[in-house]
């Protein structure tokens, strides 16, 4: 039995998918992009900040609080715990590792994930 040579490894793209992106870019909202890339900034600005200890301030500390701070009224363990975060962010105080943990990597995530 005689063995066929290997065929050189071909790339197909389908031709459809050049044409969807087209598509897309065509119907993007740059207003959308914006306030995405705004709100992305914020959350990694402030990401820095907490990380260095540093206090917020302006447009920030506003972003952070509409973020952290619960309704007023909102009752219960995790309204406390949120205005706790809120009243350490306002007087500039350091936060504990999981006040740190629930700002970046749950509430930060889950606001990009609605983006």
């Amino acid at each position: 039995m005689k063995k066929e040579p290997k065929k050189p490894f071909e790339l197909v793209w389908p031709e459809d998918l050049f044409m969807e992106d087209c598509f897309m870019r065509a119907f993007r909202n740059p207003e959308k992009e914006e306030a995405r890339k705004l709100r992305n900034w914020r959350c990694g600005q402030i990401k820095r900040k907490l990380i260095r200890n540093e206090r917020l301030t302006g447009d920030l500390l506003k972003f952070a609080l509409e973020i952290v701070e619960p309704s007023p009224e909102a009752k219960g363990e995790r309204a406390d715990f949120d205005r706790r975060i809120a009243t350490k962010l306002k007087h500039g105080m350091p936060l504990d590792d999981y006040e740190f943990h629930m700002i970046v990597d749950v509430w930060f995530f889950h606001i990009r994930l609605n983006a």
